[in-house]
């Protein structure tokens, strides 16, 4: 694995190996993620197999901005609001996955979890991306990572952004339902619905 300090060349270089089908660490406004081309169906298996996650467990997308994320989930008026309210930030809204291509490359059966992070890193990479598979950099079932040194998994590059305060996973908001939205994992944010 290939680790480099997080600036602008080395992301435009992680970007890179992103496009070509790599998968990449790197550091969020919550924890260390790793992640992918969510359209390179190999990609994200290959995620799969270097966290030991369960399949069963769909992997959440971290996007640039809510005109990305409603251009690939349907996103209510309710998770538009908190969408409006809390992003950039820690929350990830389960809503109904509208781009069929993104369902079948990640496996999805009909929802998608979806984030727009802050954080100059992450905020960098998504800018050149746009969109990446991103979860927690971890083997599943250990702690999730806080600093470049704990990030154990085998992926290509990773990049350094020193440690990250706090250390707590993003809340997530089943949003898929205006009426009912309800809180699936308390995470870094109080959220109120």
């Amino acid at each position: 694995m290939e680790r480099v300090r997080c600036g602008s060349r080395s992301v435009e270089r992680a970007a890179g190996t992103i496009r070509d089908g790599g998968v990449v660490a790197f550091p969020t406004d919550t924890v260390y993620g790793v992640g992918c081309d969510p359209y390179n169906r190999e990609a994200v298996l290959r995620i799969y197999e270097i966290k030991g996650r369960d399949r069963s467990k769909p992997l959440p997308v971290l996007v640039a901005s809510a005109e990305l994320a409603a251009g690939i989930a349907r996103m209510g008026p309710g998770a538009a609001e908190l969408a409006a309210r809390y992003w950039p930030g820690p929350l990830t809204i389960v809503l109904e996955v509208t781009d069929r291509a993104l369902a079948a490359s990640m496996g999805l059966a009909g929802s998608i979890g979806v984030r727009v992070p802050g954080g100059g890193c992450v905020s960098m990479l998504l800018g050149t991306c746009g969109m990446v598979v991103g979860t927690s950099a971890n083997v599943s079932g250990e702690p999730s990572p806080v600093r470049a040194d704990d990030v154990h998994i085998g992926c290509d590059m990773l990049l350094d952004g020193g440690a990250i305060p706090g250390g707590t996973e993003s809340t997530i908001v089943d949003g898929r339902t205006d009426g009912g939205m309800s809180v699936v994992r308390q995470g870094a944010l109080e959220v109120a619905l």
